[in-house]
This record gives structure tokens, sequence and C-alpha cells, in this order.
């Protein structure tokens, strides 16, 4: 007749599985910054990478919006219409 509700810790199971890759996340970083300080040259190309692949992505977020900005008006003239 009446309903048990459980609560479970999802994010203490989570965070304690994955801690391995949190390891290998900031080991790389450090790694990463190391090699930045080494080879400051490095910096411009990073920056130009990041540049390069956010621009891509948010052209590709503008042609989505797009396209759907065009099915949702093709959809309201063909539902809506008398």
């Amino acid at each position: 007749m009446f309903r048990t509700t459980i609560f479970h810790d999802n994010l203490r199971e989570f965070l304690g599985d994955s801690w391995k890759a949190y390891a290998l996340l900031g080991t790389s970083l450090i790694l990463f910054a190391v090699l930045l300080i080494l080879v400051p040259e490095l910096l411009s190309f990073l920056v130009a990478t990041v540049l390069l692949w956010a621009g891509l992505f948010v052209w590709y977020l503008a042609w989505q919006f797009r396209r759907a900005a065009r099915e949702l008006e093709s959809t309201h003239y063909t539902v809506w219409r008398f």
C-alpha cells in the first residue's frame, strides 16, 4: 500500500569510480602547462586551433538554426493555413 522511496548517492559512486580519469586529466594538464612554459610559441598554435574550432562550431550552429527556422516556418504555414 505504501511505497518506500530510496535515495541513492550516485555522485559518490560516480566520483569514486572515475578517479583514474581525473588523475589522467590532471596529469595531462600539468604536462601541457610545462610544455607551454618550455616552448611558448606553442601557445599561439593552441589559441589559433581553439579559435578555428570555435568558429566552425558557431557556423555549424547557425546553419542548424537556419534549417530549424525554415522547417518551423513551413510547418507553421502548413498547419495554420485555412
